[in-house]
């Protein structure tokens, strides 16, 4: 598990809106661990606290705002990317 691996799911995330809208969908559910089992799924092992750093890391996207912030208003264009 690593702050690399919740990075490139990041980054998976910001290229493919389908993966944006479950993680979105999986996080307004369940929490940010939902975003950690999303990730395994696509091959990324990391922890929430990894995710966490990583959005901490840089500026936050509209996407990860509402993450963080427990929103559920769904990823419905593509400037509402993790």
């Amino acid at each position: 598990m690593s702050q690399q691996s919740a990075s490139d799911f990041r980054n998976l995330v910001n290229s493919d809106p389908t993966i944006a809208a479950a993680c979105l969908a999986a996080v307004s559910r369940s929490g940010e661990l939902s975003m950690v089992k999303l990730g395994a799924q696509h091959g990324f092992e990391f922890t929430e606290s990894e995710a966490l750093a990583v959005m901490e890391s840089a500026e936050l996207s509209d996407l990860e705002l509402e993450l963080v912030a427990g929103g559920g208003g769904g990823c419905s264009n593509e400037k509402n990317r993790l």
